[in-house]
C-alpha cells in the first residue's frame, strides 16, 4: 500500500467526505396534526356528564320536596283515621236520635193507665182511653208486668235482647196486638199510641215499697210522629 503524502507544513487537511454506500435519503415523517378539538373532547364529555348528573339529582330532590309538602298539607286539611270518622258518625247518630225523641225518662208506676202522648206522660183515669195499662199484681212472684193496650193503641213485647230501633218497633207493631204482653224486667216492649206515635219502653225493675205494694220502673222513650 502506498503511503499517503504528508501535508505540507501550514496546511490543515480537509476531512474526507462521509460516503455511505447504498443509502437513500428518506423523508422524515412528521406527526399528523390532530383535528381541532379532538384532544379536549373526552374531558368536555366528562364535565358535561357530571353537570347533567348533578342537576338531575337536584331536580329529583326538588320534586320530592314538593310532593312531601303537598302530602303534609293534605294530611292537615283532611285528617285520616278511623277514630275521627267513627266519632263523627256517632255524633251524627246521636243528633238524629235526639231529634227523633219527643220525650225520654224513667217512670215509676203500678196498676195504673198511662197516656204516652202528653209531655210528660201522665197517669190516666180511664183505662180505655189511655195508651197502656201496667199491672203489677203478680209482678213480685213472676218478675213480670202485664202490659195491656188501650182501645186505640197497640202493644208488642220485643223478643230481642237489645233495645229495638224505631223501624224494628214499627215492624213488630204490624202484627196483632198482645193483650196483655207479659214483659220481664230487663226486657223491652213497643207501643203505638192512640195518636200514632211509637214508644220504646224497658222494664228496668220491679219494686216493693214498705207497705208491701208492688210497682215497677219503666224507662220510657216516646218518638215524634215524623221520626224515621
Amino acid at each position: 500500500m502506498a503511503e499517503e503524502p504528508e501535508p505540507a507544513p501550514g496546511l490543515v487537511p480537509e476531512p474526507a467526505p462521509d460516503v455511505r454506500p447504498n443509502t437513500v435519503d428518506e423523508p422524515v415523517q412528521e406527526p399528523s396534526p390532530e383535528p381541532a378539538g379532538t384532544r379536549d373532547t373526552p374531558t368536555a364529555g366528562r364535565r358535561l356528564g357530571r353537570w347533567m348528573t348533578a342537576h338531575w339529582w337536584t331536580g329529583i330532590g326538588g320534586v320530592v320536596g314538593v310532593l312531601a309538602l303537598v302530602v303534609g298539607l293534605l294530611a292537615w286539611l283532611l285528617p285520616v283515621g278511623g277514630d275521627s270518622g267513627d266519632e263523627a258518625g256517632n255524633d251524627r247518630g246521636a243528633q238524629e236520635a235526639q231529634a227523633e225523641e219527643r220525650w225520654s225518662s224513667p217512670l215509676s208506676l203500678g196498676n195504673a193507665p198511662l197516656d204516652l202522648d202528653t209531655i210528660p206522660p201522665t197517669r190516666h183515669s180511664d183505662r180505655a182511653s189511655s195508651d197502656i195499662w201496667v199491672s203489677t199484681v203478680d209482678a213480685w212472684s213472676t218478675d213480670r208486668v202485664a202490659v195491656s193496650p188501650g182501645s186505640l193503641s197497640a202493644v208488642r213485647r220485643w223478643r230481642g235482647a237489645d233495645e229495638p230501633s224505631l223501624d224494628a218497633c214499627r215492624g213488630e207493631l204490624r202484627r196483632p196486638t198482645e193483650d196483655p204482653a207479659q214483659v220481664k224486667y230487663g226486657e223491652f216492649f213497643c207501643v203505638r199510641t192512640s195518636e200514632d206515635r211509637i214508644a220504646v219502653i224497658a222494664v228496668e225493675s220491679i219494686d216493693k215499697d214498705t207497705s208491701g205494694a208492688v210497682g215497677c220502673t219503666l224507662d220510657v222513650t216516646v218518638l215524634n210522629k215524623h221520626a224515621g
